[in-house]
């Protein structure tokens, strides 16, 4: 009679148990990465308007092409990375816009911020950048998430 009470188990089987366990497990993790969400700050590209246009006297005036800011979200000078194309699609220049290749300039009436790209402003690149007459591609990355923001055939004359 001792052999039969002990034999006859009762209880939940080893499968469902490990289903159990697996169950809290996910849920667990679920809500641990819903929870650690809010604390990353994830980069998104932002809305931003361009203008590119070469200048009225590009080998006489320093400037080889002009980025006007026209509407959207404003930009850390230092997110931004131009790269231009020569025709047959070679890189000829690379870099940052903080970098000493470019001019900030302000041209509308707001009070002037040297750390954003904001609407009403624009960014002259200098002749160290593009020094020939030429058709050239004009493409501004933004680099925290490798995007491209706006790219741009410029006739330089």
């Amino acid at each position: 009679m001792y052999e039969a009470i002990s034999s006859n188990r009762g209880g939940i089987s080893t499968i469902v148990a490990t289903l159990l366990l697996l169950g809290i497990v996910v849920a667990s993790a679920t809500y641990l990465a819903g929870f650690m969400s809010g604390f990353m700050k994830l980069k998104s590209t932002p809305n931003i308007q361009l203008a590119v246009q070469d200048c009225p006297d590009p080998l006489n005036s320093g400037c080889s092409f002009i980025i006007r800011h026209i509407g959207g979200d404003s930009v850390r000078f230092d997110d931004l990375m131009v790269v231009v194309y020569d025709s047959s699609g070679k890189v000829i220049y690379s870099g940052v816009v903080s970098s000493g290749d470019f001019t900030l300039d302000q041209i509308s009436s707001s009070g002037h911020n040297s750390v954003f790209f904001e609407v009403g402003e624009q960014i002259m690149a200098k002749n160290s950048v593009v020094s020939r007459e030429g058709v050239y591609e004009i493409s501004i990355y933004y680099t925290p998430t490798n995007s491209l923001i706006c790219n741009r055939l410029v006739s330089i004359t």
